[in-house]
């Protein structure tokens, strides 16, 4: 344990700049740009048609141009005067629309991150060093592997917290300057149960995408070359011979299926206009499903493959 728990630190530190500073500057950003827009109350919002939905349960919507202070404190107003119901959506839909971009850009920063891992300890023959230490290569790997289950999702999951409260704080305070009413804001927000949600849904969805992480670290353990390159166009070469020889298209619905967000909030504006929040019910429904564990066999055996040829090979 206290192995790992050196080998996670290693990670970390060497990895700060995507493990730490990028969430931490992403938070910072939306900050500054949260009291900006709050405080720029002459300017004009456009509200195109937008809508809620939290489980299909209800929607709300806003049309027409206003002032961000009128917006603010017109809309603080009306909040009080909904149902439960429909303050469950809105609040679903604020912790969804505050949280997406710190897993978007988790996403991107655990996709480069694990495409280079190995591969980048055998082109600066690192790979060398560590193996004279008494570190075995599924503890470095599974050192890897963990580092995005759990290290970075519970930093990303901090940041989100903060700019929640954060978010609310300066909400609050601009209502009060517009003698808005604020107490629906923080008894309604359900501020606690969404960072519940995030939490399981982190990890979750984690394990959901193990093939995808899986086969991320199986090619950089043995590429030569263009990690993510590789990573990208090698899983097509299967896709087309099924299609070609078969006339089907299973692995490529399967392989797209766990690349999808199915545990955490999603927004799907592109479509309908519409924020859809995921309950912690929805959440823990992904564990009931069978290809759940499937694509965990399936991960395990792709990191047992990064294992071994990290084992074989010293360098490029």
């Amino acid at each position: 344990m206290n192995l790992m728990s050196t080998l996670l630190k290693r990670e970390l530190q060497e990895h700060k700049a995507g493990f730490l500073w990028l969430p931490l500057g992403t938070l910072a950003f939306l900050v500054i740009l949260t009291i900006a827009v709050f405080g720029a109350g002459d300017v004009d919002v456009v509200m195109h048609g937008l809508s809620s939905t939290d489980n299909n349960s209800s929607t709300f919507s806003l049309e027409g141009e206003h002032s961000a202070s009128s917006l603010l404190s017109t809309g603080l107003t009306a909040l009080d005067t909904l149902s439960d119901e429909k303050k469950n959506a809105f609040f679903g839909a604020v912790r969804t629309a505050s949280s997406l971009v710190f897993y978007v850009l988790f996403m991107a920063m655990s996709i480069f991150y694990l495409a280079s891992s190995l591969f980048e300890e055998r082109a600066d023959r690192s790979i060398l060093f560590w193996k004279s230490m008494p570190v075995s290569d599924w503890q470095a790997v599974l050192s890897k592997l963990l580092s995005i289950l759990l290290i970075v999702p519970a930093i990303f999951i901090l940041a989100i917290a903060i700019y929640q409260i954060a978010l609310f704080s300066i909400v609050s305070l601009a209502g009060l300057f517009k003698g808005a009413p604020i107490a629906s804001l923080w008894l309604d927000s359900g501020l606690m149960g969404g960072w519940i949600q995030l939490i399981m849904g982190y990890l979750i969805q984690g394990l959901w995408m193990l093939p995808l992480y899986g086969w991320l670290l199986f090619v950089s353990s043995w590429v030569t070359r263009s990690p993510i390159l590789v990573a990208t166009i090698a899983p097509f070469i299967p896709v087309m011979l099924e299609a070609s020889l078969f006339q089907t298209r299973y692995l490529l619905e399967w392989m797209s299926a766990h690349v999808k967000i199915v545990a955490l909030p999603s927004i799907s504006i592109f479509t309908n206009n519409t924020v859809e929040g995921f309950g912690l019910q929805s959440t823990l429904a992904t564990v009931a499903r069978g290809d759940f564990y499937f694509g965990i066999l399936v991960g395990a055996g792709l990191i047992a493959g990064a294992i071994w040829f990290r084992r074989l090979k010293n360098d490029i």
